[in-house]
């Protein structure tokens, strides 16, 4: 394992804020956060050199982390945003959080993202699992991005690499800039719909408690809150970890969950559903860590 602290980490045993929201007293990680894209590349490269595994982070919002022992975290906080305009073409950094982005597109007269409104993730979070809801998906606005690969090695990679599907994607390292291709709006009518996308999201969503969002993908043809709600698990709790009354599909922090609480909560709920209806619920959110 190379110096670290030659490349300035930060020594976290307590993430907290998007990046766990589930308190864990064991968890011990490195958590670097490059502030150049040299850097992030050369750190990289020497984690890989090293034979050292590493988890691009983003913003952090997709994520429930336990103990993750010598993986090295990854965040694009600090990392500078950019974004330019051509026409309806947008280039943006990928640490740009998507409601800044909605509200900074509207001086532009540019949207259709407002579908993802309310969601506190980062670009690109967003293009890696392909996030969407209400029948629309990120995806579909890509041009192209670009990534530093596992070798720390600069990449362009366009939207037919992707291999985009529900929630899925096949990019492999860390994405630092996204091209979209956006469409013309009346800035009043788009900034409307994003209102109303986020007073949605209040009037369904459990946002009073700390959560990662919907924690399981849909089957198809099926909705997963649906199934949770419909197998008797809505209000269950294991330690301070709960399925919310509000939308089964999101496991709620009460005070003072831990890991381990919600791991147990996480397999209850699928082997629930699946002794119900015989169907596989599979995590949308990423779980690393014991």
């Amino acid at each position: 394992m190379f110096d670290t602290k030659s490349l300035n980490p930060i020594l976290s045993k307590n993430l907290s804020g998007n990046i766990s929201h589930f308190r864990n007293r064991d968890i011990k990680a490195y958590l670097f956060l490059p502030d150049n894209i040299s850097d992030l590349a050369n750190l990289i490269l020497k984690l890989q050199q090293n034979g050292d595994s590493f988890l691009p982070l983003g913003g952090g919002s997709n994520f429930l982390l336990g103990q993750v022992e010598d993986t090295f975290l990854i965040s694009d906080k600090a990392l500078p945003r950019k974004l330019e305009i051509c026409n309806r073409e947008v280039i943006v950094s990928a640490n740009f959080n998507i409601n800044s982005l909605n509200h900074a597109l509207l001086r532009y007269e540019l949207g259709g993202l407002s579908f993802l409104s309310g969601i506190p993730a980062h670009i690109g979070g967003l293009i890696k699992m392909n996030a969407g809801a209400h029948g629309r998906a990120f995806g579909e606005f890509v041009n192209w991005i670009k990534v530093i690969d596992n070798n720390g090695k600069f990449q362009l990679l366009k939207k037919a690499d992707l291999a985009l599907g529900y929630r899925q994607s096949n990019i492999c390292g860390f994405v630092y800039e996204i091209s979209l291709q956006l469409n013309q709006v009346d800035p009043i009518e788009e900034k409307e719909l994003i209102l109303a996308r986020i007073a949605q999201r209040k009037k369904n969503q459990p946002l009073t408690y700390p959560n990662l969002g919907c924690f399981f993908k849909n089957p198809p043809g099926a909705s997963a809150g649906r199934l949770i709600d419909q197998a008797g698990l809505k209000g269950k709790k294991i330690g301070d970890a709960c399925v919310s009354n509000k939308h089964a599909n999101f496991i709620i922090n009460l005070g003072n969950a831990t890991f381990g609480d919600t791991l147990k909560l996480i397999e209850l709920i699928k082997s629930t559903v699946y002794n119900k209806f015989k169907i596989n619920l599979e995590n949308e959110i990423e779980v690393l860590g014991k």
